[in-house]
């Protein structure tokens, strides 16, 4: 499965999230910062990937409206 992970930056929780789904379970998981990524590079991610996850619930609105139903809010604590 291809996983998009995000987080604000796309350094420290999406990079955890991401390391896990693919190293310990396989998939092809993919870290990016909702503030860091050009908008393009985001509206492509989430159109590639099968789920998207983000790890702070306050990145939902820069989900792009067509892709949303993918969409699992983790936050990690």
């Amino acid at each position: 499965m291809k996983i998009l992970c995000i987080c604000e930056r796309g350094n420290s929780r999406s990079v955890a999230l991401a390391w896990i789904l693919k190293d310990h379970l396989g998939h092809d998981a993919v870290a990016i910062g909702a503030k860091s990524a050009g908008r393009k590079t985001l509206k492509m991610l989430c159109k590639w990937a099968d789920k998207i996850i983000l790890v702070d619930k306050d990145f939902k609105n820069e989900i792009p409206l067509n892709q949303k139903k993918k969409l699992k809010i983790w936050v990690l604590k």
